[in-house]
């Protein structure tokens, strides 16, 4: 079939049908011209009207003061709270609870009801290990780990022991520890009473009397450390136990004793 033939079995169309595509092509015009002409005939509604935007502007409002409200429930500070949801109970952050307190002497669980967190309390423990105890309020103002606010409220109840008062109580405890150990007076104690102290043994005591001998007596008890064997850290320990009467040492008349008499002497040269 060639390509007439092909134009003349499809594209030819009886009366009917041609009447048909007339009604059809007229029906398409007609809704192209009306699309098009509408916009000069029918007013569009008026979104933008003081009304319509006035309703608008009211459900936005609502609907702002609803969320916030929901905010404001979803979490109440400083208390316990329970979720209506799931019925669980829940503990807020607790009110710090100010009462005296030494920054020295604390516990964790002081600290913490004092309002400071877990890593503060390991500043303030770092802070102590490193520098020493809190002499004044202002020492602990200095801890980075704790805020202007937090010290303004804390500072008010931190006691610390004035200078005054640690003197008096290192004083009574030195005191009470001297009542509570035996004393020996250095220019009458015998090599055997010397023995009862703590770390003199036998040699030591007998040292110490043999060097009082070439003295002639201790002016002073430190004069013990010059005996051979007694190092400074003895010396500490035994120092609160020892005392010198000078009233009974042996003195030499410069100007009239003769030479032998200062041979032997601890404090004097031979040439």
């Amino acid at each position: 079939m060639g390509f007439k033939d092909f134009i003349q079995e499809y594209f030819t169309f009886n009366k009917n049908e041609r009447n048909g595509i007339l009604v059809l092509c007229a029906m398409i015009a007609f809704l192209i011209l009306y699309l098009n002409l509408q916009q000069f005939f029918v007013s569009p509604p008026e979104f933008g009207s003081e009304e319509v935007q006035s309703k608008i502007d009211q459900f936005l409002g609502d609907a702002n003061t609803k969320k916030k409200t929901e905010n404001e429930k979803a979490y109440e500070p400083h208390r316990t709270y329970s979720n209506e949801d799931t019925g669980r109970k829940k503990t807020g952050i607790l009110a710090p609870e100010y009462f005296p307190f030494n920054p020295n002497t604390a516990t964790a669980d002081e600290w913490a009801k004092l309002g400071l967190k877990k890593w503060q309390v390991k500043a303030v423990a770092k802070y102590r290990h490193k520098a020493g105890d809190f002499k004044t309020a202002e020492d602990f103002k200095r801890l980075r780990a704790i805020n202007d606010d937090q010290f303004s409220s804390l500072e008010a109840y931190i006691q610390l022991p004035s200078v005054h008062e640690k003197d008096d109580s290192k004083a009574k405890e030195e005191q009470k520890d001297k009542t509570k150990l035996p004393l020996f007076e250095l220019n009458q104690s015998t090599a055997a009473d010397l023995r009862k102290i703590r770390g003199i043994g036998p040699v030591l005591s007998g040292r110490i009397v043999e060097y009082r001998k070439l003295l002639g007596g201790f002016i002073v008890a430190e004069q013990v450390m010059e005996v051979y064997g007694i190092e400074d850290s003895l010396f500490n320990a035994i120092d609160k136990q020892l005392f010198v009467d000078k009233s009974i040492i042996y003195k030499i008349n410069i100007n009239k004793a003769p030479a032998h008499k200062f041979s032997k002497h601890p404090y004097i040269e031979n040439n």
